[in-house]
């Protein structure tokens, strides 16, 4: 798919399909976890980038693997 055509989702969105708050989805990046596009200031989030979140979540709650583990 074109880059610019990929769906991209706000971080409220992302906070929201996964029940999480947005300053967990600020610490992945600050850790270097996750690499959201910034569109005018405000983070993006690509289906890629969601299918880390589901993975980092899967690490992290169901598997007990600490942050520095994944």
């Amino acid at each position: 798919m074109n880059e610019s055509k990929r769906p991209l989702f706000l971080i409220g969105v992302v906070c929201e399909m996964f029940d999480v708050h947005p300053q967990t989805l600020r610490m992945y990046e600050k850790e270097g976890l996750l690499h959201p596009q910034r569109i005018g200031g405000a983070r993006t989030y690509c289906t890629e980038d969601l299918d880390r979140i589901r993975m980092i979540l899967n690490l992290t709650k169901d598997l007990g693997v600490n942050r520095a583990g994944v």
